[in-house]
């Protein structure tokens, strides 16, 4: 099997954070079904609660679930905005300093404002010249509605753009059929009265920011490597990433690598592919998004001495 790439190591961070994210909110909805139906609390579960009056629990059991709706919008806002940091500080990605600045807020706009996270993601798409526009609104509809629920309510909160608006009413077919039937008018409507995003609006939008993530990441990849001769070049210098931050086990970077390539031709082979598993590329992928690297990559690889390995993975 070939050796090939799926996902990159923030995208790979962003899964590991909030892969299941929906799955366990709908858990906690169905409990809190039960919760509404009467049930009590079993003896074993040593937290301080009291069992509402049949007349509150479904009263008791609708706070809880727009308090587990707004939390966990909260957490994946937060999870997506380090993903779209740490992307393009991926050396090997090659996105412009421009993107790079914007993406980290490290640059404000004219009058020193901050760019939203809506306009972080839109430049990271034009840098991957990819146009976006109903991705681009339906981040900026996610970031409105979480910044109303962390902020208080009462407190003026900025609208959802012109732009913003019809292209998501222009996109109902789209919504309804992408997830799961999500009426994306009655949603914005929803923001727009202040009201917390219901269990459907709240999985859509998860559902949503994670998709927004995997088209940036697969583009991010094809761009780089979509040939083997690039897939190769992008991985030489993932390696060189790798054995510098080894380096932290060693005194140095160059003594991670001469530990790596210690005895012979095999268990040089060996080490290599460990390492390669650790920066994501191995021959188990499922769905690859890059190239194949060559046949011969790791063989080649493991003839070379130590020095002229470190040569090859750092003189880039």
């Amino acid at each position: 099997m070939p050796f090939t790439l799926s996902r990159t190591r923030p995208f790979r961070n962003l899964q590991s954070s909030i892969g299941s994210a929906t799955y366990r909110l709908n858990t906690i909805l169905v409990g809190l079904q039960q919760v509404a139906g009467g049930a009590d609390k079993t003896g074993d579960l040593s937290v301080s609660w009291v069992k509402p009056s049949p007349e509150k629990a479904g009263q008791v059991a609708d706070q809880a679930r727009i308090f587990a709706c707004s939390a966990a919008l909260t957490f994946v806002h937060e999870s997506f905005d380090s993903f779209i940091r740490d992307i393009v500080e991926e050396e090997w990605l090659r996105f412009s300093q421009l993107t790079i600045d914007i993406a980290k807020k490290s640059v404000t706009k004219s009058g020193n404002e901050a760019y939203s996270l809506a306009e972080r993601v839109e430049q990271i798409f034009q840098d991957l010249a990819l146009s976006e526009p109903v991705n681009v609104a339906a981040i900026e509809l996610f970031t409105k509605w979480r910044n109303m629920i962390v902020h208080d309510r009462n407190k003026e909160v900025r609208a959802i753009s012109n732009v913003a608006e019809e292209v998501l009413l222009s996109s109902v077919n789209y919504f309804y059929t992408k997830y799961s039937h999500l009426d994306i008018g009655l949603a914005l409507r929803n923001f727009s009265s202040k009201k917390k995003p219901v269990p459907k609006e709240a999985t859509s939008l998860i559902a949503l920011t994670q998709n927004v993530a995997r088209r940036i990441d697969e583009a991010a990849i094809n761009r780089v490597a979509s040939t083997p001769a690039d897939f190769e070049d992008a991985v030489l210098t993932l390696l060189g990433e790798h054995y510098k931050q080894a380096k932290g086990q060693h005194p140095t970077a160059a003594a991670a690598i001469a530990e790596a390539w210690q005895g012979n031709f095999r268990r040089r082979e060996k080490s290599l592919v460990q390492a390669l598993a650790n920066i994501g590329v191995s021959e188990e992928q499922k769905k690859p998004v890059s190239a194949a690297l060559p046949d011969d990559f790791v063989s080649r690889l493991a003839q070379l001495g130590v020095e002229e390995f470190a040569t090859r993975i750092w003189a880039r």
